[in-house]
C-alpha cells in the first residue's frame, strides 16, 4: 500500500481523526463520551475526569526488509522506508466515592466498574470497525490497535489506555515516502 504523503499538520490531523473516532465509540456507552475531551501535547495527567484524550507518543521506523530483524535499519533505504506514529487513546472516569473511613461501597465500585468496562469495550470495538471501514485510509496507510490497558485508580480516575500504531507517509522533498 503507497503511504499517503503529508505535511507538518498531518500528524495532529490524525490524532483528531482518532478522537473523533473515540468519542463516536464512547457515545455508545451509557455515560456517553466526556465533556472535555482534547488533542493532548503529551500524556495528559490524570487529575480530572471524566476525560478523554489522545496523544502522539513516539515516531519511529519499521523493518521493511522481508524477515529482517526489527533493527536492520541500515538496509531501510535499500526496501523503504515506514513511518510509524504510536499514538494513545486515555478515556478516565471518576473512581468510585472513598467514604469517611476511608473504604468504598461495593454498589458504587461495581457501578464504576460497568462504566470502565463498557468504555473499553466499546473503544476496542469501535476503533477495530472504523479501522475495518477505513477511516484512517486517507490519513495513514496502515493503522493496528496494539493494545488497551485497564489503568488502575490515580487520583480518584480510572479508566483504559489504548495503543495504537500507524503507517503515516513522510513530506514529500524531504527524503521519506
Amino acid at each position: 500500500m503507497v503511504p499517503v504523503a503529508t505535511d507538518v499538520g498531518s500528524l495532529f490531523d490524525l490524532a483528531s481523526l482518532l478522537l473523533d473516532v473515540a468519542e463516536t465509540s464512547l457515545n455508545q456507552t451509557p455515560a456517553l463520551a466526556p465533556d472535555l475531551s482534547y488533542v493532548s501535547p503529551g500524556a495528559p495527567p490524570i487529575q480530572c475526569c471524566p476525560v478523554l484524550t489522545v496523544h502522539v507518543q513516539s515516531l519511529s521506523e519499521g523493518s521493511t526488509s522481508p524477515l529482517a530483524p526489527a533493527p536492520a535499519t541500515g538496509r531501510r533505504t535499500s526496501f523503504q522506508r515506514i513511518n510509524l506514529a504510536g499514538l494513545v487513546v486515555t478515556v478516565m472516569r471518576c473512581g468510585p466515592q472513598i467514604q469517611k473511613d476511608g473504604s468504598v461501597l461495593a454498589a458504587d465500585a461495581q457501578d464504576v466498574a460497568e462504566q470502565v468496562a463498557a468504555d473499553g469495550w466499546a473503544l476496542w470495538n469501535g476503533l477495530r470497525f472504523a479501522i475495518e471501514e477505513g477511516a484512517f485510509l486517507d490519513k495513514c496507510s496502515v493503522i493496528h490497535v496494539d493494545q488497551g490497558q485497564a489503568v488502575a485508580e490515580q487520583g480518584g480516575c480510572v479508566g483504559w489506555l489504548f495503543r495504537l500504531r500507524a503507517e503515516i507517509g513522510g513530506m514529500p522533498g524531504w527524503g521519506t515516502t
